[in-house]
Order: C-alpha cells, then sequence, then structure tokens
C-alpha cells in the first residue's frame, strides 16, 4: 500500500487526510485518519481519473480534480458534505 496527498488542516490537528490505494492498487481513494487512536475511515473513492482532492473550511471532503481524457483537467464540487461531485469547471 502507499500513500499520497497527506492533506492537513490547523484546526483539526488530530486527524489528516490521505490518499491510500488500500483498495486498488491503481487507484488512490481518500481515507481520514485520527492521529490520536489510529482510525482510519475511507471519505471519497477515486473512480480512477482523481488527482487531487478539495476540502472545506471544517475540513470535510467538498470536490475533486479530475483528468480529462483530452489531457485536460475538472474540478468537481458538492455544495453538501458527503454529497456526489458535480462538474464546475473544466
Amino acid at each position: 500500500m502507499r500513500v499520497e496527498d497527506v492533506i492537513t488542516d490547523p484546526n483539526f490537528p488530530d486527524d489528516v487526510l490521505a490518499a491510500m490505494n488500500q483498495r486498488d492498487k491503481q487507484v488512490f481513494d481518500l481515507h481520514r485518519i485520527n492521529l490520536q487512536g489510529g482510525e482510519i475511515t475511507p471519505e471519497a473513492e477515486n473512480p480512477g481519473n482523481y488527482v487531487g482532492w478539495l476540502t472545506d473550511h471544517k475540513f470535510r471532503v467538498r470536490g475533486a480534480t479530475a483528468a480529462t481524457p483530452d489531457g485536460g483537467f475538472q474540478l468537481l464540487v458538492s455544495h453538501d458534505a458527503g454529497a456526489e461531485f458535480q462538474p464546475c469547471l473544466t
């Protein structure tokens, strides 16, 4: 297993978000890791083309950056934490 894109927030010192290829060796899903107890909780599943993650001011996952087949990128966001990401900008 590999870990990439560790995200921290100074307002949430006990948690980090980390992209890990635990489910599929080719794809990095986002997980929340509690540094005090060691719990690892899945936060968002990567369908295979996500290359980055976005959080809000409450350290909730609110979007992703996805690679497009033409070599570009698409910004995906959700207006509610936990809701499905929707295209915002290509």
